[in-house]
């Protein structure tokens, strides 16, 4: 996809309320009892939750509450579990509106009303290693200008010889096990995980270390426990960095920003942080997820298989159709504004949906079919604005990466068993994602 992947339109007729819309089918079972009545009637209306987020009918899928959103009520005020009430804005334009007005909407999390929807967002909180997702413009900048650099599209076009070398030897490893093998453990999450410890500079010796850190998340003292020992990890790399550095991410910094005092030593340990942990995961489903889709729509992996040039439209559409990342565009209200006729007040937050806008009928046309053949459109998986995902590039590099060599090299790959055995992630908090999966070849 092309540079003017960047460029988001931000108004869009309203969408007829009729049609082949999903409902939920149990919406009670939802619902607080501690919303007020007048929230709690519309809610019953609408058959849409007062609370998020959504539970999902499907695992794979977003929530179809979505989808009845989109139609009938955009913005939409719902309550967190912890009783905070947020709006969410669910259709294209309106989120591009909010992810690319930094006037009215901050990113910065540790205001005193900003909502937290999970440990995981009070843990980002942390103003010493505040990370660069969650800063405002001024000090953003400064930062991303920093890593843009170093992962700009023609760095990464340097790197994927060594890419390739470390996914092919992934798949090696693979391949020498007998199946079934569970291909979440034993390929997907490696596959990120040990391309940023490459670029980094990090020793092999310690790259099932950090994916273990990193896998720690699923209790508040565990995270944190994890988090601390990640940073004690990074305040050590540093330290042997100064003294022997390489040609690696880690020691260019160290060299062009550190010693001549652009960046002190917490926002070199914040960078690195961000790179160990921003983006390992959400890979990791969007292979798995990727694998799923393609095994599903056998016309569209023969396209694949046959013609390799297709990849570009390949990975767009896994992107566009999974997101990866959902949970983070959220954003604090700065000023009053106006968003599709609602008013949104100065202190209130409000969660732009990229998973929902990526399914928008009034841009995608049959949004909810995995089509690798549909036109290339915009999508929002790396959000927009001045927040769009500094790590792109690598993403798409990756994505390209593994398709490409997992089908030369593995055609006859299919999942072990019944698609119905695949374990998915069963937390709501967390984006769409795979625990495990068996496959054979």
């Amino acid at each position: 996809m092309s540079e003017s992947n960047s460029k988001c339109p931000i108004s869009f007729t309203v969408v007829s309320p009729h049609g082949t819309i999903a409902t939920a089918s149990n919406p009670e079972l939802h619902t607080r009892q501690d919303i007020n009545d007048k929230q709690l009637n519309q809610n019953e209306r609408l058959l849409i939750s007062s609370v998020f987020p959504f539970q999902r009918s499907f695992p794979s899928e977003p929530p179809i509450e979505y989808n009845r959103l989109r139609a009938e009520q955009p913005i939409y005020r719902v309550a967190l579990m912890n009783g905070d009430q947020v709006w969410l804005i669910t259709r294209f334009g309106d989120v591009c509106l909010v992810l690319g007005d930094d006037e009215h909407f901050s990113k910065v999390q540790n205001h005193s009303n900003f909502s937290k929807q999970s440990y995981q967002d009070i843990i980002d909180t942390d103003e010493e290693h505040a990370s660069l997702l969650n800063m405002d413009p001024t000090k953003h900048i400064i930062y991303r200008e920093i890593i843009e650099n170093e992962l700009s599209i023609d760095r990464i076009k340097e790197y994927e010889p060594r890419m390739k070398n470390i996914v092919d030897d992934l798949l090696n490893e693979l391949i020498n096990q007998n199946p079934p093998i569970d291909f979440v453990s034993q390929f997907a999450i490696k596959v990120p995980s040990f391309i940023i410890y490459d670029l980094l500079g990090i020793n092999k010796i310690d790259h099932e270390f950090l994916i273990s850190r990193n896998r720690i998340n699923n209790k508040l003292d565990e995270a944190q426990t994890a988090n601390k020992e990640l940073l004690d990890y990074i305040n050590r790399l540093i330290a042997n960095k100064k003294q022997t550095p390489g040609s690696d991410i880690i020691s260019r910094l160290i060299i062009e920003q550190l010693r001549p005092g652009r960046i002190n030593e917490k926002e070199l340990v914040s960078i690195i942080l961000l790179l160990l942990q921003g983006a390992n995961e959400p890979i990791k489903n969007l292979i798995c997820l990727g694998i799923i889709s393609l095994l599903q729509n056998h016309e569209q992996l023969d396209q694949l298989r046959e013609n390799l040039s297709s990849i570009d439209a390949v990975v767009e559409e896994i992107l566009r159709y999974h997101t990866g990342l959902s949970f983070i565009t959220h954003r604090l209200t700065m000023k009053d504004v106006k968003i599709n006729g609602q008013i949104i007040k100065t202190g209130e937050t409000l969660f732009a949906l990229n998973a929902s806008a990526n399914r928008d009928e009034q841009v995608f046309t049959d949004s909810d079919r995995f089509d690798i053949f549909r036109p290339p459109q915009h999508h929002l998986s790396f959000g927009y604005g001045t927040h769009q995902c500094i790590a792109m590039h690598l993403v798409r590099a990756q994505l390209k990466t593994v398709f490409i060599i997992i089908f030369q090299r593995l055609p006859n790959l299919k999942l072990a068993r019944s698609i119905d055995d695949i374990q998915f992630i069963n937390d709501h908090n967390k984006d769409i994602g795979v625990q495990k999966m068996l496959v054979t070849w």
